[in-house]
């Protein structure tokens, strides 16, 4: 137990299971039915039903799976105060992934396969789920050290623009290095940092999209001058058009009338 770590309330540690299950079930169902369709591909056979056979397993096995780590280990271990490998980022979750691999795997595979070989499956299930916990924590530290770095360079720009400021004449105007909220392209590229050259890419790919998409798109935008100018041939031709029916109308009077 580790008395000193304050325990979590059980309201805010379902709240996240509930959001955690949900992401989870849904990335690995779709994960295996990309792997489904692929082997099908592979082995030129129909994709759509492997597909829909992959995702159904995993997608049974990963509900079950963040389920019973979510809901039962997680809770279990805050009641108690046990919080194995937690200090470390690298082995984050890696007891409550391999309990919870090891218990999902051996009944899933119990009910699925009978009780010959359930426990081998529980134990080759939960060294899979260790794995997959264990990339994850690395990418997530990867990310952290990126935006910690990001932040970093930024801070170190901003006491350089500093002292170049201060180093100046105060009757010259006192250049800024930032860039608009809504503009994808910062002002001094060289000293972009990790999340605004993100951003630029991001915004440049969107409006990349936008453009290709507007310029298939049997729907097409027009200003307010193309939209009266079309508006007034509209006109014209209905009133052309009510013209040339009054005209047939007094001819067919004339001819009444004879």
């Amino acid at each position: 137990m580790d008395a000193s770590r304050p325990i979590t309330p059980t309201i805010d540690i379902f709240r996240a299971a509930s959001v955690n299950v949900v992401m989870g079930t849904a990335v690995f169902t779709g994960l295996g039915g990309l792997a489904g369709s692929s082997i099908g591909v592979l082995k030129s056979q129909p994709a759509i039903p492997l597909a829909f056979a992959t995702s159904l397993n995993t997608g049974i096995f990963s509900f079950s799976f963040f389920s019973c780590r979510e809901y039962l280990i997680h809770p279990l271990f805050n009641y108690l105060q046990f919080y194995p490998l937690e200090s470390s980022p690298h082995t984050r979750n890696i007891v409550s992934t391999s309990i919870a691999g090891l218990t999902t795997g051996t009944v899933v595979s119990y009910f699925a396969r009978g009780s010959r070989n359930a426990l081998r499956s529980g134990l080759t299930l939960g060294l899979g789920c260790v794995v997959i916990q264990s990339m994850f924590n690395e990418a997530q530290l990867v990310r952290i050290k990126t935006l910690a770095w990001s932040e970093e360079r930024r801070a170190i720009l901003e006491e350089m623009d500093s002292a170049q400021v201060a180093e100046q004449v105060p009757s010259e105007p006192i250049p800024t290095f930032t860039r608009h909220i809504s503009s994808p392209v910062p002002s001094v590229p060289s000293r972009e940092t990790f999340s605004e050259r993100s951003d630029r890419l991001i915004g440049s790919g969107i409006a990349w999209l936008r453009d290709s998409l507007a310029r298939v798109s049997p729907v097409k935008k027009m200003d307010d001058a193309t939209y009266q100018e079309k508006l007034a041939q509209r006109l014209h031709a209905i009133e052309k058009e009510r013209r040339d029916v009054s005209v047939e109308l007094e001819k067919l009077e004339s001819l009444r009338e004879k």
